[in-house]
């Protein structure tokens, strides 16, 4: 059959006969693939903005927690400095760790200030807290070395004197967390308008290519509308002749089917002669009083023909339980000896692929007793 160029068929109408068309089509296709990108890539941006300022906004949060914890730490250590009582070991342990969490607490302070530089509301209140909780460190360090000196005599002066001095520190650290999680909401939300304004824009700016090329489009298609007729008819043409071929092709497949229906009544006849040769076999098997058997490679009985019966008293559908040396007679002399000798026979027939001729004595019906 012949084969429809369709692809050249496309590449004429929007080609030689309509290149304005064609150039309409693919300026549109052009713009409204690049509108696409732009859409994406803003999509992206926002998305991407909007994660890393979240991320950010979480991480300045998490900051001002640690910090917090690490400013309960430290007041936990000094409350276990006041409970140690003059005991060093223990003095010594809580001491460490008041410096230790101090010195921790001062590090946070600085990263949250560094993750939060832009504006001033925010870095001026972590200077300030990080300026009064050296003061808040400096009195209570003064304080351990006072208690020291006196022999940790003024314990109970020192637990008044510093009730509840990191309140304010705690207070103004939630602030500091309250602020930079607004912020954080505020910047998002930023984002997200921008993005939708944008994509509102874009979405117009698409509409409106949409509609312009649509109409720039219908009239070129109008005018196009004789060329198609031309077209069609010049397509009905092939596909007459497309039809001829395929008439011709359908008669090539009757003659072919013709000569498969003779090839099978061949085979048919082949068939009914393989069947007589059976029926011939089968007379000739079952219509002789000799044994005619079969062997596997371990001499078996396969299959016999009914004089097995009554030679040997073994009906054909139990030969099969049978094997060839095991019918020598037993009273025999040497009969194990013979029948090694028979097996070894069988083989090297096996091996050869020859004709075996030898004489034994087998269990007769007149050599074993009679069996149902």
């Amino acid at each position: 059959m012949k084969r429809l160029k369709y692809f050249s068929f496309i590449k004429t109408f929007f080609s030689s006969s309509a290149s304005e068309t064609y150039i309409l089509i693919s300026g549109g296709l052009t713009g409204l693939f690049i509108l696409f990108i732009i859409n994406s890539m803003l999509g992206l941006y926002s998305v991407f903005g909007i994660s890393g300022d979240l991320s950010e906004n979480y991480t300045g949060i998490n900051l001002a927690r640690s910090a917090q914890v690490a400013l309960h730490e430290q007041v936990k250590a000094w409350e276990k400095i006041l409970l140690s009582d003059g005991r060093y070991p223990e003095f010594q342990n809580s001491f460490l760790e008041f410096s230790q969490n101090s010195e921790h607490f001062q590090n946070l302070l600085f990263n949250i200030r560094l993750q939060n530089s832009i504006g001033d509301e925010i870095p001026e209140k972590i200077e300030t807290l990080r300026v009064a909780h050296k003061k808040m460190t400096l009195e209570f360090s003064n304080h351990i070395a006072d208690m020291e000196s006196n022999g940790f005599r003024n314990i109970a002066e020192k637990i008044k004197i510093t009730r509840g001095r990191e309140n304010a520190l705690i207070e103004s650290l939630t602030l500091i967390a309250r602020s930079i999680e607004k912020t954080g909401s505020t910047r998002s939300i930023i984002i997200r308008t921008r993005y939708i304004i944008i994509v509102v824009l874009s979405s117009i700016l698409f509409i409106s290519l949409i509609i312009f090329y649509g109409r720039r489009i219908g009239r070129m298609l109008l005018k196009t509308n004789e060329i198609l007729e031309t077209m069609v008819v010049e397509r009905t043409r092939e596909y007459v002749e497309a039809n001829l071929s395929l008439k011709n092709e359908i008669e090539e497949h009757e003659i072919t089917g013709q000569k498969l229906r003779a090839s099978k009544k061949e085979v048919d006849e082949k068939n009914q002669l393989l069947t007589v040769s059976e029926k011939k076999y089968r007379l000739v098997v079952e219509g002789t009083s000799d044994i005619i058997f079969t062997l596997d490679q371990d001499w078996f009985f396969t299959s016999a023909n009914d004089s097995i019966k009554m030679h040997l008293r073994i009906s054909p559908e139990s030969a099969n339980r049978f094997r060839l040396t095991d019918l020598v007679y037993d009273e025999l002399t040497n009969a194990t000896i013979l029948r090694r000798i028979i097996t070894e026979k069988l083989d090297e027939s096996k091996t050869a692929n020859k004709p075996l001729t030898f004489n034994t004595h087998l269990k007769t019906a007149n050599m074993i007793e009679p069996v149902e």
